[in-house]
Formats: structure tokens, sequence, C-alpha cells
């Protein structure tokens, strides 16, 4: 039984005329990645992370590069840079926490 939603179908109406298309992480179905991107979004503008989304990339391209990586670089990719060092630190425990090798 299908249901109707009018308010979803219009609002992915409106997301593919009006929303934005080219960010960085609407090109990929990685998890990390988006994760990532939900992450440093939080009470940061968008034009803000872009760059520093790139670079933290460049420098922890998937999880275990993440879960591998000394917290001191981690945290050094946050101070000064997107003002989010606890959400950093938080994220990185929680990767290593989770991580299962």
């Amino acid at each position: 039984m299908a249901i109707d939603h009018p308010f979803t179908e219009r609002l992915i109406a409106w997301q593919k005329v009006a929303g934005r298309h080219h960010l960085p992480w609407q090109k990929t179905r990685d998890p990390y990645r988006i994760w990532l991107s939900e992450i440093m979004l939080q009470q940061t503008q968008v034009s803000t992370v872009i760059p520093y989304y790139l670079r933290f990339l460049d420098s922890f391209p998937d999880v275990m590069a993440l879960a591998e990586a000394p917290i001191e670089a981690v945290i050094e990719h946050w101070v000064n840079k997107l003002s989010a060092l606890s959400r950093g630190v938080k994220w990185k425990r929680q990767v290593c926490a989770d991580r299962k090798l």
C-alpha cells in the first residue's frame, strides 16, 4: 500500500531546483565522508567547511586512517580551524572505540 507524502515530494522537488548540488560530500555514498561532513557542518557555514573537509580527507582518507592517527594529528585539523575541538576529539574516540580489527 503506497502512502502519499505530498510534503516530502514537494521538499525533494524544491531541493532539485533550488538546493546545492556541487558540494564534495554530495558526490559520494561513502558513509565516512558523509559522516565527516555532518560533524563539520554542525554550527559551521558550508563555505567555511569545504576547504577543511578536503584537507581533512587528504590526511585521513578513510575511517581506518583516522582511527590509526595520533589524537594530536586529529586535533591539529580542528583547533582554530573549525572551532570544533570537542566534536573532533569525541569523534576520534568514537571511531577508536567502535573499531573492530
